[in-house]
């Protein structure tokens, strides 16, 4: 079982990895596979939160080369 929830989570960050705008599209096929996998929804919120704040710390660094140019 904790196999199968790392597969998923993997599939699940993958995909992450891939929005790269606000496409509904992709959005909507993230919002399917978490909804297929619901019993792996632990691993899939942790990938999901993982993703966050590496985009978060991004554009934190981003805003501020921003501000000294």
């Amino acid at each position: 079982m904790a196999d199968e929830a790392a597969d998923v989570a993997e599939d699940y960050r993958q995909a992450l990895e891939d929005l790269s705008v606000n496409s509904r599209i992709e959005i909507a096929t993230l919002t399917n596979i978490a909804r297929e996998n619901a019993s792996h929804g632990f691993a899939i919120a942790e990938a999901l939160a993982n993703h966050i704040k590496k985009v978060c710390q991004c554009r934190v660094r981003y805003s501020k080369n921003m501000r000294r140019s």
